[in-house]
């Protein structure tokens, strides 16, 4: 039967994040959902690509948008998630992080925090303080090549906004720095009273149980032995063209190795994809299983 089991995406899709957001928090899981992004002033997407990666979810970015909510939308390229905020910022690939950090300094050293919030429920302030204040807005805009009048509106728009949500995307799991990137925003959202309450929080793509995305529990393969999977295997076991199947519940470039798993998927004998668009997946895909959107229940395939 050659390679017989599945694996997702998790292990190098969201982990990081979900890891940093349980370091830092308690709980891999968001602190806010996704209809409470109306009651937000601020709305600030880092490199979350909802209308193509999520588009069940794209209703609340609408929804959003039309009741006054500002959409903010970090991201390298330009996708259609850009066509529906008010403000998009282009940095360059990696640099997350240097723009949180520079936001944070800009906050800080203007005293544009809440100090009440962080005096009585923030810890770790000053070890936060004092590494940011290098990150000034000239040496950000060298790292990021966004200009330095972006940056600043930006962290006046942050420092207006008493209700601001923040969406981190799996994008930001797949730096080598992202748990520092990940660290980075959760103590922005920290400083300004922003990580809970209505309006208020940090989207994560991640949902169910604690760790219900990263965890693989040890499942059987047909030889009736348990194991625990992970995305390592499951692409080698495509490249020695052990797996005889495979069906693609998601995008392959989500992977930080993109151009190999594509390769890899080609020497798989039969390719089912589920998905809602004739995609780079579906070209690759000898089956394809189309979905429909239901806006009461969510995500349904026939």
């Amino acid at each position: 039967a050659g390679f017989s089991d599945f694996s997702h995406s998790g292990d190098t899709c969201i982990i990081n994040a979900g890891v940093t957001l349980d370091a830092c928090l308690g709980s891999m899981i968001a602190e806010t959902t996704h209809d409470e992004l109306p009651n937000a002033e601020v709305a600030v997407l880092f490199g979350a690509n909802i209308a193509e990666l999520y588009p069940t979810s794209i209703r609340w970015l609408r929804a959003a948008r039309e009741k006054g909510t500002k959409l903010i939308y970090i991201d390298p390229r330009r996708t259609p998630t850009g066509a529906q905020c008010d403000m998009i910022l282009k940095p360059r690939p990696g640099t997350d992080g240097a723009l949180v950090m520079g936001i944070l300094n800009y906050l800080i050293s203007r005293n544009l925090y809440d100090k009440k919030f962080v005096k009585e429920h923030v810890n770790g302030f000053d070890l936060v303080a004092e590494p940011v204040q290098s990150y000034t807005l000239e040496k950000v805009s060298q790292i990021t090549r966004l200009r330095q009048d972006q940056i600043r509106k930006l962290c006046e728009i942050l420092a207006r906004s008493r209700r601001t949500i923040v969406w981190i995307s799996g994008a930001v799991s797949r730096y080598t720095n992202a748990i520092q990137t990940s660290r980075a925003i959760i103590a922005l959202q920290a400083i300004t009273g922003n990580l809970g309450g209505s309006g208020k929080g940090i989207l994560h793509f991640q949902s169910g149980k604690p760790g219900g995305g990263e965890v693989f529990e040890e499942k059987y393969s047909l030889r009736g032995m348990p194991r625990g999977l992970h995305y390592r295997k499951i692409l080698n076991n495509m490249e020695r063209q052990y797996l005889k199947v495979l069906v693609l519940d998601s995008s392959y470039r989500r992977y930080p190795e993109a151009n190999r798993v594509r390769k890899a998927i080609d020497k798989v004998d039969f390719v089912i994809h589920r998905a809602f668009f004739m995609d780079e997946e579906a070209k690759v895909s000898d089956l394809i299983i189309p979905g429909t959107m239901n806006r009461k229940t969510g995500v349904s395939f026939r």
